[in-house]
C-alpha cells in the first residue's frame, strides 16, 4: 500500500498533467512531488527512447533487478515493456536460470550484462572482471553504469559509441 495517494489528472495542476499520460500507478504516485517527477521522467525518457544499448539488453537488466528484489510490480511491468523489445519467455527463463547458477542458452552478452545487474543487486558495484567481460564482447563500445537510489536504475548499463 503507497504511503501517498495515486493522483488522477483532475487532482493536480494543468502544467503538470502531461506527467500522467502513462497512466500507471509509479506515475500517479510520483506526481505528488511534481519537480521530482518531472526530473524522474527526465532519465527515464533518456533510459528508453536515447541509450545506445540494445533495448532487449536494456529490458533484461531491468527485469534481473526486478526478479531480484521480488517486485512483483516492477518484473511484470517490465515483462510487458520488455516484449515491445523483442524479450522471449526463452530470455525470461535464460535470466532465472542465471539467477540460480544454472546454464542457460542466452548469449554471452546478455549472460554477462545480468552478471553485472545481478552483482549491482548484491553488491552495489559491478565487479571488474564482469565490466572487463562485457567490453571484450561487446569491444566496439564504451559502458558506463549508471549507480542511483533505484535498483533497476542503478544496475541499468549505457552504451555510447566511442
Amino acid at each position: 500500500m503507497a504511503r501517498l495517494p495515486y493522483l488522477e489528472a483532475d487532482q493536480v495542476a494543468p502544467e503538470y498533467r502531461d506527467m500522467l499520460k502513462r497512466n500507471t500507478n509509479l506515475h500517479k504516485l510520483l506526481v505528488n512531488s511534481p519537480e521530482m517527477a518531472r526530473a524522474f521522467n527526465g532519465i527515464g525518457g533518456y533510459i528508453r527512447f536515447k541509450s545506445k544499448l540494445d533495448p532487449r539488453l536494456r529490458e533484461l537488466a531491468i527485469l534481473q533487478v526486478g526478479w531480484m528484489e521480488k517486485s512483483e510490480y516492477e518484473f511484470t511491468h517490465h515483462v510487458k515493456i520488455g516484449r515491445e523489445f523483442g524479450v522471449t519467455d526463452k530470455d525470461i527463463a535464460g535470466l532465472m536460470a542465471e539467477t540460480e547458477g544454472k546454464p542457460s542458452k542466452l548469449e554471452p552478452l546478455a549472460k554477462a550484462i545480468l552478471k553485472g545487474a545481478r552483482e549491482m543487486v548484491r553488491e552495489l558495484a559491478m565487479a571488474d572482471a564482469t565490466f572487463a567481460e562485457i567490453k571484450k564482447i561487446s569491444p566496439t563500445s564504451t559502458w558506463s553504469i549508471s549507480c542511483s537510489p533505484s535498483p533497476s536504475i542503478a544496475a541499468w548499463c549505457a552504451c555510447s559509441p566511442p
